[in-house]
């Protein structure tokens, strides 16, 4: 039985791999890597994963304008929240800071496509109002809230490690 075996270098791309089998299993150095969603590049620049996403995110744009004719705002939204929003936050807290080309690509989409098909606006409408009146969030709010959620579970574990330590010292 063949197991597919990847390798990916990250920094350095200079490395040379030495070991090309393992037990009979071919060991195939890649340039990026899918682990559940999130594409691993070895630059860490998240190219890889923004033009993933981009392609969802483009399909959705096309279902949500495909729809609108057809559906009315809240089952249009419903596919919003299918479609496009579902791969907003994955791996946010890994990308969401990355450059602000590959974020300018997914906020133009979110913004002046979907928000604007959704709401029926015209092509060069101011799309805050859009996203308060449908209570959306923004990509960097999506951001902002992911990293403050994360930012309270370290600090609830810091306080559960302090106490734990003071009630072992209490202990002993």
């Amino acid at each position: 039985m063949q197991i597919k075996l990847n390798i990916l270098f990250f920094g350095n791309a200079s490395l040379q791999l030495t070991v090309t089998y393992i037990a009979d299993n071919l060991i195939e150095r890649v340039k990026t890597f899918n682990l559940l969603g999130i594409y691993l590049d070895e630059t860490w620049t998240w190219t890889e994963h923004v033009k993933h996403c981009v392609g969802k995110l483009s399909s959705a744009v096309y279902a949500v304008n495909e729809a609108k004719s057809y559906l009315d705002k809240r089952r249009i939204l419903l596919i919003y929240y299918a479609l496009m929003y579902s791969h907003l936050p994955l791996g946010i807290l890994l990308w969401g800071k990355s450059c602000k080309v590959h974020i300018n690509k997914q906020t133009v989409l979110q913004k002046k496509k979907a928000i604007r098909v959704i709401t029926k606006s015209k092509y060069n409408a101011d799309a805050d109002p859009l996203f308060a009146m449908l209570k959306l969030l923004k990509l960097q709010d999506i951001y902002q809230y992911y990293l403050g959620r994360h930012n309270m579970q370290v600090n609830k574990l810091n306080k559960l490690n302090k106490l734990n330590a003071l009630a072992t010292q209490l202990c002993t």
